[in-house]
């Protein structure tokens, strides 16, 4: 199902090509990343100005809602005296039922035990995505510092949701795309600078 149009646009040196966002399909944007720090020629701060500018055109459709997946779940104060483990967040946060859990978790190599503000950068981060895919239907999110095998899983993990009916529009590095790789599913969109 068709959500929303996109028009081209332009950021910094990069020409972003129109677009339409829509139920059951992941749009991936592979930015070329040039230098390693936050400039105008970044392409990571172009990746966060397409995101933004993606944004702004959702909220101009106010019975849309999007969400942007962040790197890490914020745990509250009371974590600390009463730490939550995976499986208590997708429980009682998300409302999901064990069956459900462990379905989710097959993907990956996060257990429903470990606890969530003592784990790894990447487990955060694929917990983040996790959460933030269950409980929204469009969601933004990027797939920087993954290995390959967490990229896969995720991958995988992605192409079920889409099955489902979730919107996703997600951010990697150009150079790390591989050839050849095709998904009915996936659109892959280049972004280089011009």
């Amino acid at each position: 199902m068709h959500l929303i149009n996109v028009p081209s646009f332009k950021i910094n040196e990069y020409l972003v090509p129109e677009f339409s966002i829509e139920k059951g399909k992941m749009l991936r944007f592979w930015v070329e990343i040039i230098p390693k720090n936050n400039s105008d020629t970044d392409g990571y701060l172009v990746q966060k100005l397409i995101q933004k500018q993606i944004v702004n055109n959702f909220t101009k459709h106010k019975e849309l809602k999007m969400f942007s997946c962040p790197d890490k779940i914020k745990v509250g104060f009371f974590d600390f005296l009463n730490p939550m483990s995976v499986d208590d967040y997708l429980k009682n946060k998300i409302d999901l039922d064990e069956t459900k859990v462990a379905q989710i978790l097959s993907f990956f190599t996060i257990k429903p035990h470990y606890i969530i503000r003592k784990m790894g950068y990447k487990d955060q981060k694929i917990f983040s995505i996790i959460s933030s895919i269950e409980s929204n239907d469009v969601v933004l999110l990027d797939f920087y510092g993954f290995s390959p095998q967490n990229e896969k899983a995720l991958t995988n993990y992605l192409l079920a949701k889409l099955k489902e009916g979730k919107a996703l529009i997600t951010f990697d590095n150009l150079y790390f795309k591989e050839k050849g790789s095709k998904n009915i599913f996936i659109e892959d969109i280049n972004i280089i600078r011009s």
